[in-house]
């Protein structure tokens, strides 16, 4: 498959046009192995349309970007503010020259903020289109054709033997937000790791000689896999959640996902993240590091985000 991508250099004090080059780009994202656990069947989640990938060349050209258009984490902590659907194409230069932690966290939360909000929207329309055919079939409708084909495209692509709505509905879910940040802080080193900076993983996601990769440097003898690279952050994001939706490793994540869902009560991002231990060979002392990151970072409030439809300024289109 080919992607073809306009960059194009930002130049700011402009008219909001000439702020940020924009390519139009097809995304998809394809599952792969966990850390833990490699071997099973490759599946993908497909988007519905097209979204818009933004190419920043430097952290000096985002941060001037920030500003410009008022995008702060304590404004949409406090529920002020909704995220600028902003969805950068990968990590600009300069994240290991930023010398103080604090400021590399800034810069890092509000670059992936956006692309795990528009992955989770994605997912969120496929939960609700199941949700519609399940309250439809309750009421003994007949279902339409083409919600049947809808049910079994939707099994063949999350790995259920059976269209049912029960079964897809425990896979085809969110993730709340604070994880996906606290995994993808971890796993880059705050933007900073080789493979994001050079293949677009921030999640480190474990693959064969199936997709491209980047070769660990210190990969055992008689090891075969790679680091999974992307053409941008969006289609990694994307196939990370698909993996935590699909794959066996994380079968207890879903069945704690689904008890709260069922129960009424909201997805508690340090209850759930307890379920994955098998995401890395250092076990609990994994998912202990997680739910520090979480706490000291205030990414809780953050699972309560929402994209904006525009950029703003104040409350001026830009």
């Amino acid at each position: 498959m080919q992607v073809n991508k306009i960059r194009l250099a930002i130049r700011l004090g402009v008219a909001w046009p000439v702020i940020i080059a924009i390519a139009i780009v097809g995304l998809w994202a394809s599952f792969v192995p966990s850390p833990a656990s490699l071997g099973s069947t490759a599946g993908y989640a497909s988007l519905l349309k097209p979204n818009e990938i933004a190419f920043v060349p430097s952290v000096v050209k985002l941060r001037q970007l920030f500003a410009r258009i008022e995008y702060d984490l304590d404004s949409v902590r406090s529920g002020e503010r909704t995220v600028p659907p902003l969805y950068l194409a990968s990590v600009p230069r300069g994240m290991r020259k930023i010398q103080q932690p604090a400021d590399r966290k800034q810069v890092f939360l509000r670059m992936m903020l956006p692309l795990v909000l528009k992955a989770n929207e994605g997912v969120r329309a496929e939960r609700n289109r199941l949700m519609r055919i399940k309250i439809a079939q309750e009421k003994g409708t007949v279902i339409s054709d083409g919600d049947r084909v809808y049910l079994m495209n939707m099994a063949r692509r999350y790995g259920v033997r059976k269209p049912r709505i029960d079964l897809l509905l425990a896979r085809v879910d969110i993730l709340p937000v604070s994880i996906a940040l606290a995994q993808s802080a971890v796993e880059s080193g705050w933007g900073t790791s080789r493979f994001v900076l050079e293949g677009n993983a921030p999640f480190g996601q474990w693959t064969t000689a199936s997709f491209k990769g980047l070769v660990p440097k210190n990969r055992t003898d008689g090891e075969s896999h790679k680091i999974r690279t992307f053409d941008d952050l969006y289609g990694s994001v994307r196939s990370y959640i698909h993996n935590l939706n699909t794959h066996r490793a994380y079968r207890r994540f879903r069945a704690m996902r689904e008890t709260m869902r069922t129960s009424g009560a909201h997805l508690n991002s340090l209850t759930l993240i307890s379920s994955l231990t098998p995401y890395s060979k250092k076990g609990e002392a994994y998912v202990k590091l997680l739910k520090n990151v979480i706490v000291v970072n205030q990414l809780e409030p953050l699972d309560r985000a929402r994209l904006g439809e525009r950029m703003l300024r104040g409350e001026s289109d830009i």
